[in-house]
């Protein structure tokens, strides 16, 4: 049934974002019903970690040794009420879901499309990676405060990824921003290759981890520099590239038709800064998920595009960006992850059972 559910649920955002208006009804659908997968959701890949994680917070108040300090003062909070593992599971989903929903409707005429495009792809990831999810929700919340000028609205964002920092550490490369955003495109281009150009070679040293180590502690970041990759990161660069000159064409149209967009040129800049990352992914793909956690933020321009367009224009766009959420869908879920992510969220739900 939530095969049925779902694929009527994407069909008809897809039918209203063709129609005018925000579609509340469908988008607040499709909503609900992410929330009650996310977390009515079990036997996934990394369900038996998080429940066990939880008891052990509810026994003894504390977490494990790596675990994020954030997170485990969450789980205690929600242990101290007598709270089990779905009820956490179900305010925790709740709040991050109500963050995007918040971002996407300050941003975006057309939410539904930003929640479809996300619930094709990286949601079902997010489902599993639970503290991946919650600090990217408040990551992209914080882009308001950025976005605007002002110490206080810097010292905002800067308070929010750190508690991001706190649930999930690969928020902390989200930081930088604050200062790179008043760079000019020309200069932050020359960073990003200078970037590349030092940590590309450093990449096959074990310079990262020891700075990591340093940050994080050494048992936090070791599995991540067990198995490196070998060539899969290519895909990945080809992927964020490409993703990063759609962003650069959204960009030059928008602008063109509309002037300067705050809110498009940071985003256009975050995507820019966070090809650095390329040099880590030589490491693991793992390191993938900073950049996942902005996907978002780029179907909200998608979005802009997509409004600033004619009637034929529009058809071509939605049809484009529809095809690569779901070639999306295929890389990162389907073919790796149909066993442990896919079918255990859409066959494993206490509501649905």
């Amino acid at each position: 049934m939530t095969y049925v559910i779902s694929g009527l649920l994407i069909i008809a955002n897809f039918i209203s974002s063709l129609l005018k208006g925000k579609g509340k009804l469908l988008s607040r659908m499709l909503l609900v019903f992410m929330w009650i997968l996310f977390w009515g959701s079990y036997n996934n890949a990394d369900y038996l970690n998080y429940r066990t994680f939880y008891d052990y917070v509810s026994n003894y108040g504390a977490g494990f040794s790596t675990s994020d300090v954030g997170f485990v003062m969450l789980a205690r909070f929600a242990a101290k009420f007598g709270l089990e593992y779905h009820h956490f599971l179900m305010i925790l989903s709740f709040v991050g879901i109500y963050l995007i929903t918040e971002t996407a409707k300050k941003y975006s005429t057309k939410p539904q499309l930003v929640y479809m495009l996300y619930f094709i792809h990286p949601y079902l990831l997010d489902v599993v990676q639970i503290r991946n999810f919650f600090a990217m929700a408040i990551i992209i919340y914080c882009f308001r405060y950025i976005e605007q000028e002002g110490i206080g609205n810097n010292i905002k964002f800067v308070v929010g990824v750190l508690i991001a920092f706190s649930i999930h550490a690969i928020s902390i490369l989200f930081l930088p921003i604050v200062l790179l955003k008043k760079l000019e495109v020309r200069r932050l281009a020359l960073v990003v290759f200078i970037v590349l150009l030092i940590g590309i070679p450093l990449a096959y040293s074990n310079f990262f981890q020891i700075v990591a180590s340093k940050i994080v502690g050494v048992q936090r970041v070791e599995n991540y520099f067990i198995n490196r990759a070998r060539f899969g990161f290519l895909i990945q660069f080809f992927i964020q590239f490409f993703i990063f000159l759609m962003i650069h064409y959204s960009k030059v149209v928008i602008e063109k038709r509309n002037g300067a967009n705050k809110f498009v040129d940071l985003v256009y800049k975050t995507n820019l800064y966070l090809i650095t990352l390329f040099p880590l992914y030589i490491i693991n793909g793992t390191f993938e998920r900073g950049f996942r956690m902005i996907m978002i933020l780029n179907y909200i321009v998608f979005s802009k595009l997509y409004m600033t367009s004619n009637i034929r224009e529009k058809g071509i766009i939605l049809g484009v960006i529809f095809v690569f959420a779901f070639l999306l869908f295929s890389h990162y879920i389907f073919m790796p992850y149909r066993d442990t992510v896919l079918f255990p969220i859409f066959q494993n739900n206490l509501l649905f059972d």
